[in-house]
């Protein structure tokens, strides 16, 4: 009886689909999950984003009239060149004394005319050392540019929060902070110091405005302990 009642429910139900294997139809796109790349960003969005502020760039032709510049400021404030000048004015004077002791010294020989001629020899050395020396060494200086290869070329220099870049047709140089020994700043510009001898040229008019110049007077003595102002 019961199997009868199945039955009679299973034909009401009406027959079964019959099974025609897997569905071969389109299947649906698969979902990208690959994960979509950032808008592009420029230096200045990116510097602006981070709180960077924007380099600090100082531009100018390495010029003759650059070189005398410089090396007339190192001679006068850089401890070398002050060494250079007492020693040549000390020896100047010491010959243009002696000279003059001397020709003071005729009256009581007998060979006037060497005494004389003693005494003016001192005494045109002595003038030679205080007022050649100047000339001297402009001409060594020129003499250097001349071998330089980036003589006459354009320079540029970036400073950040990080160091400074220097570049030019011929070469491109990275520092850091930590090497720079001493800046000072003058009237014409500042001279950034790696060592005694080696320095960078920053000229007023290579940078981008006043506001630029005291920018970078604020880094370089936030970062530079010995930093010196000779306005």
């Amino acid at each position: 009886m019961f199997g009868a009642r199945c039955a009679g429910s299973l034909r009401r139900l009406g027959p079964f689909p019959r099974a025609t294997g897997p569905h071969r139809g389109p299947l649906p796109p698969a979902a990208d999950l690959t994960p979509s790349a950032p808008p592009a960003q420029s230096v200045q969005q990116r510097a602006s984003d981070t709180g960077m502020e924007k380099p600090i760039q100082v531009t100018y032709r390495w010029s003759q009239d650059e070189v005398l510049i410089l090396n007339r400021i190192h001679m006068r404030y850089s401890a070398t060149g002050r060494k250079l000048r007492r020693s040549m004015r000390s020896g100047g004077v010491i010959f243009m004394c002696m000279g003059a002791l001397l020709l003071c010294a005729i009256g009581g020989t007998l060979q006037k005319w060497r005494a004389a001629a003693f005494g003016l020899a001192f005494i045109a050395g002595g003038a030679a050392l205080l007022a050649g020396v100047p000339f001297f060494m402009r001409r060594a200086a020129l003499s250097s540019y001349a071998k330089k290869p980036d003589r006459d070329l354009l320079v540029t220099l970036e400073f950040g929060e990080q160091g400074l870049s220097c570049k030019s047709d011929v070469a491109f140089s990275e520092l850091l902070w930590c090497t720079i020994c001493r800046v000072l700043r003058t009237r014409e510009g500042f001279l950034v110091y790696l060592s005694d001898i080696q320095v960078h040229w920053l000229p007023a008019h290579g940078f981008q405005g006043t506001d630029a110049l005291e920018r970078f007077a604020q880094l370089a003595k936030a970062k530079v302990d010995d930093y010196r102002d000779e306005r």
